[in-house]
């Protein structure tokens, strides 16, 4: 059991305006153990956080700063950087100075800066940076978050299949490939950027594919199977928006050879998340969908093998902007800071 605090942790979040900053400051709010000091809006600089977003129920006399602000703000024990990608790596160093840094960017996600001018078309400017940061799937990696000073959160897409592919590292010499990704999100997603297609009567009734070759959470994903299998896997994902406002749907298709049967599957499956909170596995049959998991801080998965093609289906479901951004970064901050690692994160799903 972990040790009990005396001091509140005192939090900050950089860019507490958009859909995953806004989550940071709700869930942080029903904590005894933890109190925002600070947080950035270009869009809402001066205003009341609390009077402009009542839903966070942050302190009454926080207001918003400018991001330009973060930098020269010392009085924290941690910073979430909740910023578009791209606008992290320019401040890390100084918040890092003082404090434990969480970035629900993907500007230290991905472990080769390569991979950057690949999938995100730039060069990484610190990537002396990303040798230090820790990749933050809870689940795979506790141990080297225990001691990290940054933590690259995982993205939302990638969280959804690296959970439920982790468990295929026990039947490895089975997958034959290639692995087909299959993803439905809701539009809370794509941030809260003004952008057309977001638009209510362009968002109603839609239902679209985008990205569908060169995604960039395709790099989380080759990234994080490969760590499963112990190699590069021949991969391709293809995400999809569909007009709900939060959740995350994936399906993964993953061929097998040999004569591996669904008992050892569903065996192997029921037995690689022990006792862990956060990565369920669904009993014998049942299907994962969104109901299930909106509101909470769960992966949901189970395994279906259709053994006359050989194929294994898993399907897992997680809330995108809990378990998939500002949930996870909150159980990270838990693992850094020796707390529970459920504080704050036990929440049941909502209905309807």
């Amino acid at each position: 059991m972990a040790e009990a605090r005396v001091e509140k942790i005192r939090c900050a979040v950089v860019g507490a305006s958009g859909y995953a900053g806004l989550e940071v400051l709700r869930l942080l709010s029903t904590r005894p153990d933890a109190e925002v000091v600070f947080a950035t809006s270009n869009t809402y600089n001066g205003k009341s956080v609390s009077e402009t977003f009542p839903q966070t129920r942050a302190p009454r006399g926080l207001k918003y700063s400018p991001h330009s602000a973060a930098p020269d703000f010392k009085d924290a024990d941690v910073f979430f950087l909740a910023l578009p990608h791209g606008e992290s790596y320019g401040i890390v160093e100084a918040l890092l100075e003082t404090a434990v840094v969480i970035d629900i960017s993907a500007d230290f996600r991905l472990y080769d800066p390569a991979d950057y001018e690949k999938w995100y078309s730039y060069k990484h400017p610190k990537p002396e940076l990303l040798k230090t940061a820790v990749y933050g799937l809870c689940e795979a990696y506790r141990e080297k978050i225990k001691g990290a000073r940054l933590v690259a959160n995982p993205g939302c897409y990638p969280t959804s299949v690296a959970l439920a592919t982790r468990p295929l590292s026990k039947i490895k010499d089975y997958v034959a490939g290639p692995i087909i990704i299959d993803s439905k999100s809701g539009y809370s997603g794509a941030g809260r950027s003004l952008k057309p297609h977001l638009l209510f009567c362009e968002a109603t009734n839609e239902f679209a594919p985008y990205g569908v070759v060169g995604h960039r959470h395709t790099s989380e994903m080759l990234q994080e199977t490969a760590a499963a299998l112990g190699k590069v896997p021949r991969l391709t994902f293809t995400p999809h928006l569909i007009p709900v406002s939060r959740g995350i749907l994936t399906t993964i298709c993953v061929p097998l050879e040999g004569g591996i049967t669904e008992k050892e599957i569903r065996t192997t499956y029921e037995s690689f998340y022990p006792g862990e909170p956060f990565a369920v596995v669904a009993a014998p049959g049942r299907i994962p969908s969104v109901k299930q998991v909106v509101g909470t801080n769960v992966c949901l998965m189970n395994v279906f093998y259709d053994s006359e093609q050989r194929i294994l289906k898993i399907v897992s479901a997680i809330d995108n902007l809990i378990k998939g951004a500002a949930g996870q970064a909150i159980q990270n901050m838990n693992i850094v800071f020796g707390l529970e690692e459920t504080s704050g994160l036990l929440a049941a799903p909502w209905m309807p």
